[in-house]
């Protein structure tokens, strides 16, 4: 019995230690400095704050805050309130204080204003911040509450669009969006600037956003490669919001690399030129320095020359082959700037063809299984016929290769003349670049007396039909037209 009374006394003391926690030791609540009691809630039995309404921006160096406040009486009130700009960790940043009118049953606005000239509350850094207020009406009670910086601002997005690679010496066209997070609104009549800067060069462009929130400015990109950075500020209610991102300012050429034949004998020239365009627009390169380089067929550095092209932007120069060198396919090089080209030539021992071979067939075109008659015309280039020579035409037809189908032979006439007829399959395969159509290759090969080949290659075609139809448009198709 004796330990159920110290239960019981104990249960009674827990209970008021409870209660006086609950009125902070003070049964009638917090008073006032006039007598009044205050509440740590957003209401008072005359006014009510809507505290979810409370905006911020930042204007003219001021943080501009607005704290919309709700009549409760029947009667016109004068709401006094008073604003702590609180940084965590550092204390109070500023303070401001403001009135209001505000009539019955209606809502009014206490615009405070605190310098921010100084304070660091653009987006990246208003989460360091809180907004401590209270409001009063009259000599009543004050409403008291706490806001984060962060949710009152504006939250704004600003999108930088434009190529990671500029060219030097051109105009770069540049575009930023700037929109609302919460709403996607763009961000209309804001003053942007964007800056295009390598540390000792700055160009800057200035404009206002446009009813959608963007705006396009041109930058003249200075002729100096290297990295940039390309950067975008624009004042927003929240305070400048800024973008940047790194570009590379490059100066290319685009080189034609061209030699005055494909094939050279040992003891041949080989006649070089270039001509160099300033990319994008493709302007002459003048008075640059071109590097023109030759390898051999094994990849040993024959030859390096470096010359200037002229006010067309063309170089030229030459090299001699020597006798004894290493044939098959040579490299050839031209460089300007950091642009290199190049392109491949053959060097071999060749012997030019001694004369010509001619071909005509009785048709224009077969149909499978029809007999092909052709004759074949060989004659020396100071013309004299070709008698007596060797002819073979091989025929070939393809499917999902080439397969050969008949093979004739002869000799040439004392006129260098010699006919031949043979027998087509009776089934080919079309081919989709022929539309639809078949082909035979004839591959025709004549020896002269002395032993010299010569060969000669020609199709022919093959179709099951007499009349192909093709309807080409004279031009784009535009619908209601005939």
């Amino acid at each position: 019995m004796r330990n159920r009374s110290l239960l019981l006394v104990a249960g009674a003391l827990l209970t008021a230690a409870a209660l006086v926690a609950c009125t902070g030791g003070n049964p009638t609540g917090t008073r006032s400095s006039d007598g009044n009691p205050d509440t740590d809630s957003p209401e008072t039995p005359e006014l009510r704050v809507l505290e979810e309404a409370i905006t911020a921006e930042v204007r003219d160096g001021q943080l501009v805050v607005s704290v919309p406040v709700e009549s409760k009486l029947r009667k016109t009130l004068t709401a006094s309130g008073a604003l702590d700009l609180q940084q965590i960790g550092e204390g109070s940043a500023g303070t401001a204080s403001a009135t209001v009118r505000v009539d019955a049953g209606k809502t009014g606005t206490l615009t405070f204003s605190v310098p921010s000239a100084e304070l660091d509350i653009a987006r990246a850094g208003s989460m360091e911040y809180v907004l401590d207020w209270s409001v009063r009406a009259g000599d009543g009670p004050q409403a008291r509450g706490k806001r984060s910086l962060f949710h009152t601002l504006p939250h704004d997005q600003l999108y930088l669009v434009s190529s990671d690679r500029l060219f030097g010496g051109t105009t770069a066209s540049v575009r930023i969006i700037a929109r609302d997070s919460k709403t996607g609104a763009g961000l209309a009549d804001r003053p942007a600037t964007v800056t295009l800067s390598n540390g000792d060069v700055e160009i800057d462009a200035q404009a206002m956003t446009g009813a959608d929130g963007s705006l396009s400015v041109d930058l003249d990109v200075p002729d100096i490669e290297g990295q940039w950075m390309l950067s975008a500020l624009v004042q927003s209610a929240a305070g400048p919001v800024a973008m940047e991102a790194p570009v590379q300012v490059r100066r290319e050429a685009r080189i034609l690399l061209v030699t005055d034949k494909p094939f050279y004998q040992p003891g041949q020239t080989i006649h070089l030129r270039a001509l160099a365009m300033r990319r994008p627009n493709l302007v002459p390169e003048a008075g640059e320095p071109v590097v023109f380089e030759v390898q051999d067929a094994k990849g040993n550095k024959l030859f390096r020359e470096t010359g200037e092209t002229d006010r067309f932007g063309v170089a030229y120069t030459q090299m001699n082959l020597a006798r004894e060198l290493n044939t098959g396919t040579w490299r050839i090089l031209a460089s300007v700037g950091d642009t290199t080209v190049e392109r491949a030539v053959t060097v071999e021992r060749y012997a030019l063809p001694k004369f010509r071979i001619g071909f005509e067939s009785d048709k224009n075109y077969y149909a499978p299984g029809d007999g092909v008659h052709g004759t074949i015309r060989s004659d020396y280039f100071f013309g004299k016929a070709v008698s007596g020579g060797t002819v073979t035409v091989t025929a070939w037809k393809f499917d999902l290769e080439f397969t050969s189908f008949a093979e004739v032979t002869g000799t040439l006439d004392d006129d260098g003349v010699w006919d031949f007829d043979l027998e087509l399959p009776s089934f080919f395969v079309g081919q989709p670049l022929e539309q639809g159509n078949a082909f035979v290759r004839l591959d025709i090969e004549v020896v002269d007396g002395a032993g010299h080949p010569q060969t000669l290659t020609r199709n022919l075609a093959v179709s099951v039909k007499d009349l192909l139809i093709a309807a080409v448009p004279a031009s784009d198709l535009v619908p209601g037209t005939d």
